[in-house]
């Protein structure tokens, strides 16, 4: 019977040290015994505060799929780290295809814009929000600013952080498995970066989480990491969902330019 995979949270409140131990990931905290997780039992890692790598460790994790995200000490999304595998061709040879076109930044964009306006517009549905208008930037804002009327910004900023970040590497994860190599669809000068990029549009399901999280935190102090990694986890078959539902979207966009010659 096969095992299901699961993620890694570490949460360095104290610092840890990951190191590579054969097959596993080896844990080192002060303290406590070392924690030994095998590569292939693992999705993905998120690693939070005080943790320290050794480079042996986490090209084991790339070279394994394993998509690893890291938040800084505030508690927000610095990065996503993951490695250069190409799975499910099918989807990949299309995107590749695409990816030749000159214009292909204009139409992506155009995607890119659509799939973040249905966002908005569900996380507005979803909270008791107000925007001046739906540019990401003023409705993030106001999300901040409604949940910061019921808790500290202390505590918002780290429940926001938290939720995003492990939405964002879920969908990323999603889409390695979808055949998504980090090479794929990236434009330095306007941007782009797809896998980046279906995780920014993920981690807006984070606002909502996050609202009710706040809503009910009664504490000065920010939810423990593990609840929000629970809460996290909850919700992680969604967050897939939408991962596929965003990369199906895109591929029925490829195939209309297909169809009407791709004019510009």
């Amino acid at each position: 019977m096969l095992t299901a995979l699961k993620p890694l949270y570490l949460d360095g409140q104290r610092p840890q040290r990951v190191s590579l131990d054969g097959p596993a990931l080896r844990v080192d905290m002060e303290g406590a015994a070392p924690g030994r997780y095998p590569l292939r039992r693992l999705s993905r890692v998120v690693a939070s505060g005080r943790v320290e790598w050794e480079t042996p460790a986490l090209v084991a994790c790339l070279a394994a799929g394993i998509v690893v995200s890291f938040l800084d000490r505030e508690g927000q999304l610095a990065g996503i780290c993951m490695g250069a595998r190409r799975e499910g061709m099918g989807l990949y040879r299309l995107l590749e295809e695409f990816a030749y076109r000159p214009d292909w930044p204009r139409h992506y964009e155009n995607w890119y814009d659509a799939m973040e306006r249905r966002c908005i517009l569900a996380v507005v549905r979803k909270m008791p929000v107000r925007p001046a208008d739906l540019r990401p930037r003023t409705v993030r804002q106001a999300c901040r600013e409604t949940m910061r009327s019921l808790a500290s910004g202390r505590v918002v900023d780290r429940v926001c952080g938290y939720l995003e970040a492990a939405l964002a590497a879920c969908a990323v994860r999603a889409a390695r498995d979808a055949g998504i190599t980090p090479g794929l669809l990236v434009d330095e000068a306007t941007g782009h970066a797809l896998l980046r990029d279906l995780g920014c549009l993920a981690a807006w399901r984070a606002q909502p989480l996050a609202y009710r999280v706040v809503r009910a935190h009664e504490d000065s102090l920010p939810p423990q990491r593990r609840v929000l990694a629970e809460i996290a986890e909850a919700h992680a078959n969604a967050c897939t969902r939408l991962t596929h539902e965003l990369l199906g979207r895109l591929e029925q966009r490829i195939s209309e330019l297909c169809v009407d010659g791709g004019a510009a």
